[in-house]
Order: C-alpha cells, then sequence, then structure tokens
C-alpha cells in the first residue's frame, strides 16, 4: 500500500530559549507540556494552553529574528563528523544525507563546503591548522558528544560561530537543532494506541542520550495520558542505535510471560532487529506485533512489511543550522537556543489495529 502522509504544513521552526523548563516551572506543568503547546498539539487542555501561552508570551518565546537572505561575502561553513557514526548503514546514511543537504544549500547562497571528522586525540593538529590558514568562518557539529566539549569551548573563543546538530548531549549555552523528537514519539505511541493495543513496549536507546531520552519520555507520557500503567518490563534498553541491538531486546521482551502486541523503537535500525526477533520466534509483524520506528532514513522498500515510522526531512535541520551559523556571522548576534523542526508520522505496513 501507499503511504499516508500526513498534511505539509510547509517548514514550521519553534525557536525556544534554552531555559524551557523555567517556562514550565512557572507555568506549573511538565516539559513535555510546553513542547507539545509550542508544536500545537491537540492534546493538550484548553486552560493549559492558555496559562503555558501566558508564560511563552511574556518571556517573549517563539519570536523569531529576522534573517538577511542575501550574503555580501562568500563564508566556508565547516561540516564536522564524528567517524564512529559513520560505521553503520544508517549513519553513513545519515551523513550522506547531511552532507547533500549542505551543498545544495551553501551553494545557492554563494558559500563553500568543508567536510572533516576529528576526533578527540586530534585537536591540537586540527587548531593549528584551523589558525594557520583562517579558511573556515564557521562551524556545525555532527553528533556533539562529551568528546566535543574541548572542541566547542575553543571554537567559541576564537569567535568562530558554530552550531550543534542533533547533540548526544543538550548544551544550553549552545544553539541546537534537533527534530521535534517529543512530538514525533508521543505521535508513535498514540498511533499504536489508537489501533488498540495496550501491551506497548519501548525499545530504547543509549542511556544519556539526549534524543534517546525525550523519546523514552514521551513513550511514558502518551501511556500515562491513555491510562496505561507503565510495565517496567517492556522498557528495555538496548544499549545501541544498532539493529543487533535491538534483536537482543526484542528477544527479552518475546520471552516474556506476556509479551507486548506492539512495539515503539527508538530509531529505525532497532525496529530492524525487532523485526528480525519476531521472524526468529516464529512472530509476523504486524500480524502478531506491531513495530513502529523513528527517523525514516531507510527507503520504503528496503524492509518487508514497510516500515511505520517518524519522518524529519533532513535537508529542513541542515538549513536550520546553516542559516544560524549565516546569521552569526552577518549580524554578529549570538542566542543561545534550541531549535526544532517538524516530524510527520509515516503510516505503513508494520502496523495494524490489534484482532479481538
Amino acid at each position: 500500500g501507499s503511504s499516508r502522509k500526513e498534511p505539509n504544513e510547509g517548514v514550521r521552526v519553534d525557536l525556544m530559549s534554552v531555559r524551557l523548563q523555567d517556562i514550565a516551572r512557572e507555568a506549573k506543568v511538565s516539559y513535555a507540556t510546553v513542547s507539545r503547546v509550542l508544536n500545537n498539539h491537540k492534546n493538550v487542555r484548553a486552560q493549559t494552553r492558555t496559562r503555558v501561552l501566558e508564560v511563552l508570551r511574556r518571556h517573549q518565546y517563539g519570536v523569531k529574528r529576522s534573517r538577511a537572505r542575501a550574503l555580501s561575502t562568500e563564508f566556508n561553513i565547516e561540516l564536522i563528523f564524528h567517524r564512529a557514526w559513520q560505521n553503520n548503514t544508517a549513519g553513513a546514511q545519515y551523513f550522506a544525507s547531511v552532507i547533500a543537504g549542505a551543498e545544495a544549500i551553501l551553494q545557492r547562497l554563494n558559500c563553500h563546503l568543508i567536510v572533516r571528522t576529528v576526533s578527540s586525540g586530534r585537536l591540537d593538529s586540527y587548531f593549528e591548522s584551523l589558525s594557520a590558514d583562517r579558511s573556515v568562518d564557521g562551524v556545525i557539529i555532527v553528533y556533539y558528544d562529551a568528546e566535543y566539549r574541548e572542541l566547542y569551548r575553543r571554537l567559541q573563543e576564537q569567535r568562530i560561530p558554530c552550531v550543534l546538530l542533533q547533540p548526544r548531549l543538550l548544551v544550553e549555552e549552545a544553539i541546537t537543532v534537533f527534530p521535534d523528537n517529543l512530538g514525533g514519539a508521543q505521535r508513535a505511541v498514540e498511533h499504536l494506541i489508537a489501533l488498540g493495543h495496550r501491551r506497548i513496549a519501548h525499545l530504547h536507546s543509549v542511556d544519556g542520550d539526549y534524543e534517546a531520552t525525550e523519546r523514552r519520555w514521551a513513550y511514558e507520557l502518551a501511556l500515562r495520558d491513555a491510562g496505561i500503567p507503565l510495565t517496567a518490563e517492556y522498557l528495555q534498553t538496548t544499549g545501541g542505535w544498532d539493529a543487533e541491538s535491538g534483536e537482543q531486546a526484542m528477544g527479552r521482551l518475546l520471552r516474556l510471560a506476556a509479551p507486548p502486541t506492539a512495539v515503539f523503537a527508538a530509531n529505525d535500525s532497532i525496529a530492524i532487529g525487532a523485526m528480525r526477533a519476531c521472524a526468529a520466534h516464529g512472530l509476523k509483524v504486524p500480524e502478531d506485533v506491531s513495530i513502529v520506528g523513528f527517523d525514516d532514513f531507510y527507503p520504503e522498500g528496503f524492509m518487508m512489511p514497510a516500515l511505520t515510522t517518524i519522518n524529519y526531512p533532513i535537508p529542513t535541520l541542515v538549513e536550520v543550522a546553516i542559516r544560524e551559523v549565516l546569521d552569526h556571522l552577518q549580524h554578529r548576534d549570538f542566542h543561545a537556543q534550541r531549535i526544532l523542526t517538524p516530524v510527520r508520522l509515516m503510516e505503513r505496513q508494520s502496523t495494524r489495529r490489534l484482532s479481538e
């Protein structure tokens, strides 16, 4: 069957100060509720929405700054990747999409792209080359983690604009760009609930990874909102973002006395592993178990059945990050903020209504 796509609302970018927690505290609601209000999610009570919006308005949250689109100077923008993330199929595909999106955008803006991998052990040589030729005007770090703390600090010291694209850690003093993990994950779980499932498990990726944590929060929130008790055994940590980890975690779920009828996986690779485990146990997807992923990095025909998942356009993420770097270069203003880009549910063949 064909994919059912939600209406395209265009590029909708919500700009939020990093102190979103303060907004939640003042409005006496959870962080997730503020995120849902910002993203116009329908599952918020009218009184709660009004209270949150009033606090947001008072603090001028969501106010977008004007941006000059035409550039008077050519800039060199550098993408920095962590080499380890290129060692799997999904990671390689993600990086290829990021590079292709950056090339298209920068060419349109009359700027130049530099691509580099920098490990923590080679920071000194990187900064020597950076100081020698001064060819880099701005930097985007992809999948920033603890190894890059010194790198980010030294870029700030040299006043080189830097944006973090989908960092593994939330860095409050930086400009960070994420897909709407909370909204997307909640939509995935609500989709399963709407199909009649109540025994819904979550294959939760790496502990301490910010995006994984947000997706887990949304899973728990969606269950709570639906009045479904959280079952500790249904929350399985995979230890990685790969299919092998997902297969092992799904195997543990299937050995439970009351295994789940549906699973929300933290990403598509984990979902693929979950499908493998089902096949190894003689179960069919979606007849016996419904599975939803997150990311939509794989082509629709890559797996059978085609995976229901949460999609976010990588070119949108990349363009937002580039615009922030260029805005800083042109206007020299810097406002630490967390920027979300829209997501949508891609309903395919890996989920079905629970049979009575």
